[in-house]
Formats: structure tokens, sequence, C-alpha cells
């Protein structure tokens, strides 16, 4: 699958009704953005839920789609660079009217934003593609997710642990202690997260069990206040250019 995108079924149930689900779902911000929306009749919900939707929306494999998209953009004859910078200011050579900054947790240095803080998540990556993307929200606030991946597999997860900094410093750039994400992986939430997720993705249990291909831990670069989107003008080598800061979206990334 050379673009790592997929139109896949989606389903969004919930043990309990919350903001997203009153007033027949106006809570829910993206519904308009799927197609296929609609809310399941009660004979349609799993045991244990009180509501649900289902609609149709892209399963996408990042990295593969990023390298699509970059291979693309080559074939365009745009020029890639791949440089350390300190500042934003920085990224302006004499030829750039704009740069367009969604560094994620590097916005913390490059924009200066403290409002940036990580999101840790723990996920598991499981062989075979599942028929549908499934997201479980249950009263304890954990969220149940099943998640296909295009050309690779399935994700199951997913925990979140907000303002978690452990392995990571933040000083004049933001860094990772060690480089593997994997060395703090909780092998007990590995557990809970498979077994949570049977119910939601039968079709890829072999003897009762998944094929796991990994676990892996990530920080999904969130921002008190919300996603920062906005447009500035700085003076760089005396004349006007434009920043477009893009970044906070945690994980909706």
């Amino acid at each position: 699958m050379e673009t790592g995108l997929a139109l896949t079924p989606s389903y969004y149930y919930w043990e309990e009704h919350t903001e997203e689900t009153v007033n027949d779902f106006q809570g829910l911000e993206w519904k308009q953005y799927v197609g296929d929306f609609r809310v399941l009749e009660p004979v349609e919900l799993p045991e244990g839920v009180c509501c649900g939707v289902q609609y149709t929306t892209f399963a996408i494999n990042p990295v593969r789609y990023m390298y699509y998209l970059l291979e693309r953009c080559r074939e365009l004859g745009v020029v890639t660079v791949r440089k350390e910078a300190s500042s934003l200011e920085e990224c302006f050579g004499e030829d750039v009217d704009a740069v367009v900054n969604c560094t994620g947790m590097g916005a913390r240095t490059l924009a200066g934003d403290k409002k940036v803080y990580p999101i840790k998540g723990q996920t598991v990556l499981v062989r075979g593609e599942c028929r549908a993307v499934k997201f479980r929200k249950a009263k304890s606030g954990w969220q149940d997710a099943v998640l296909r991946r295009p050309g690779e597999g399935t994700i199951l997860g997913v925990s979140k642990d907000e303002d978690d900094w452990y392995d990571m410093t933040i000083r004049e750039h933001f860094t990772q202690a060690d480089g593997n994400r994997s060395d703090n992986v909780d092998p007990d939430l590995t557990e809970v997260i498979l077994e949570r997720c049977k119910e939601l993705a039968p079709e890829l249990l072999v003897n009762g069990k998944f094929d796991v291909i990994r676990s892996q831990v990530g920080r999904r670069p969130a921002r008190k206040g919300g996603i920062c989107i906005e447009i500035k003008r700085v003076n760089v080598g005396g004349r006007e250019r434009i920043i477009c800061h893009h970044y906070g979206h945690g994980g909706t990334g």
C-alpha cells in the first residue's frame, strides 16, 4: 500500500454519556468531517455500552504516508534540507518568505511556548489489519483503541499519562535522554491493553491471542489551552517574513 492510507469503517462507543454524546452527539466536533456518519441503534451496541456511532474515515500509517509525501515533493522539484536550528528565524534563507512551524514539543524552545507538554502513551503493534477502526471510552476514563495501520498491522491501545517527562529533558533543546523509546515499556500495561482489545478485534486473534510484533511508548505533543494555529510576522534580514505556527494537537496530530 504505497500511500499508507486506507478508507476504513469506524466505530466509537461510550459506556456512559459525556459532553460528546449529549444533544444527539453535538459535542462531536469532527462528525461533520467524516463520511457516512450515523448513530447506532441500541441493538447494534456491544454489551456494557450506552451509545455509539459509525462512520468512514482514513486509517493511516504515519511513517509510510510521510515518506510518500516526501517522495511526491521531490518528484515535483522540491529541495529538502535537513539541519539543526536553535530558532525559527534561522530557517529563513534569502529566498524563504514563510516558515511553517510544526515542531511539536520543539515549540517549547523554538517558539518559546511553555504551554506545550507531553502526553505519554503506550501502544501495542500486532499482526493483521483489523476490519474496522474502533474506540471504546470506559467509565473509568480509559479509552480502548483498535487502529488499522495499512501495510503493517494494527495498533492497540491506548494509555494517556499527561505531563510525563520520564527519560526526557528540556534544556536549550528538547531531547530524549535515551533514544530508544521502548526502554520504559510497562509489560503489565501491555497485557492490560491486549486483554481489553480482544472484544474489539476478535478477527485478529490466533488461538485466543494477538500475534504481538512489539510494544512501544511515545509522547504526544499537546498544549495547555489548545492547539496553536496563528500567523506571526517577523523582520528577518531587513524585510518582513511570515511564521505560521501549527502545533499542540496531542494525539489528534
